[in-house]
């Protein structure tokens, strides 16, 4: 499928794009964070506050399963559409007139566009480091670390142990943390199972 023309959203000259396989498109953006994003006020509406960009066309189905991130905060922005939000079991339907949309650390999230929603939605954190950091583990789910395939439950699980930051949710915190380091430490990590070679190496 074939992504929709942004109707908000511009392709920034240090763009990476990224598609999901499912018709949705993902602007990474590359800036250095005292460039788009400086002290002095700017719009709110400056797409280049955020280091992920979102374009989810009608037809394409956005899915966040739910997780958690026990030390960073997200915010999100819907420019165009709406997404539906569930925050710790409560779920809203977020639009532009809402504004920016916080996560605070440690609460279980998980995001939706279906596929009768066209939506353009962005993502931030606090902190350089923080950003690229969590940049990098997007841009390798997304990519599937190289490979052609869906990752597997233990490829997953791997990235999540090496990101330190971020479990799937299976309703009781402390499995998710047991399931992420018996199945991504374990045997991902110490057992070599699920290598992503394509991956950044602090991912591997």
């Amino acid at each position: 499928m074939a992504p929709a023309k942004p109707t908000v959203f511009t392709v920034l000259e240090d763009d990476t794009v990224m598609e999901d396989g499912k018709g949705n498109t993902f602007l990474f953006t590359k800036l250095p964070t005292s460039q788009y994003r400086p002290e002095e006020p700017r719009d709110p509406l400056d797409q280049t506050r955020y280091i992920v960009r979102g374009i989810s066309p009608l037809g394409a189905t956005f899915l966040v399963p739910p997780h958690w991130h026990p030390h960073t905060t997200e915010y999100f922005r819907v420019f165009v559409g709406s997404v539906t939000a569930t925050v710790s079991g409560k779920t809203r339907t977020i639009t532009p007139a809402d504004g920016e949309f916080e996560v605070p650390k440690g609460e279980v999230h998980s995001l939706l566009v279906p596929d009768d929603v066209y939506a353009e939605y962005g993502e931030r954190a606090e902190g350089e480091e923080t950003e690229k950091k969590k940049s990098r583990m997007l841009m390798t789910l997304l990519g599937k670390g190289g490979q052609i395939g869906e990752l597997s439950p233990v490829q997953a699980l791997r990235l999540f142990f090496a990101d330190g930051d971020s479990y799937p949710s299976t309703g009781l915190k402390p499995m998710d943390i047991g399931i992420t380091y018996l199945f991504g430490g374990f045997f991902g990590r110490t057992l070599g199972f699920g290598k992503l070679k394509g991956a950044p190496e602090e991912l591997k």
